[in-house]
């Protein structure tokens, strides 16, 4: 059985341990919540991650690489509501727009005047949906981290019966 991660002590992005297979998440709260941050991770954009993040609460992310994939979620009560490719906009359609249509349209409103600006706007919908900003100084001060391996614990599966 696994346990929870341990937080380590509060380290800058470039002190963080990477090394065989050991991936680190900032953890610090801000105000009501609490931010996680991976520098070059993907981890919490995983939807198994996002559901038990959101277990009690609800989870707002964005995920992007340099080979422009991406992915902005939204999670309450431990169900992925929402999983969007945040730089084709003006592809989205369904339930998953419907969920958090005040701030996509925010975020549309945002892009419509620069539509290379879709991080920018993605992080946008974070702080509204949130109430936290991730800034330049919170990036470079030193906050508590947890370490994590591959495969992640999996959620127990609930037994039904046919």
């Amino acid at each position: 059985m696994r346990h929870a991660p341990a937080p380590h002590e509060a380290a800058p992005l470039e002190a963080l341990p990477y090394y065989g297979g050991v991936y680190p998440m900032s953890a610090a709260p801000a105000g009501p919540a609490v931010v996680l941050f991976e520098n070059n991770g993907f981890l919490g954009s995983l939807p198994g991650v996002l559901r038990r993040l959101s277990r009690d609460g609800r989870v707002c992310g964005v995920y992007w690489n340099v080979e422009g994939d991406n992915r902005l979620s939204y999670a309450a009560d431990g169900r992925v509501l929402v999983g969007l490719d945040a730089m084709f906009w003006d592809e989205w359609t369904g339930d998953d727009v419907a969920v958090l249509e005040p701030e996509l349209r925010a975020m549309t409103d945002l892009l419509a005047g620069d539509e290379d600006d879709w991080q920018a706007a993605a992080m946008t919908v974070v702080e509204l949906v949130t109430g936290v900003r991730l800034t330049g100084e919170w990036l470079s001060g030193a906050h508590p981290y947890l370490t994590f391996q591959r495969p992640l614990a999996t959620e127990p599966r609930l037994l039904t019966r046919s």
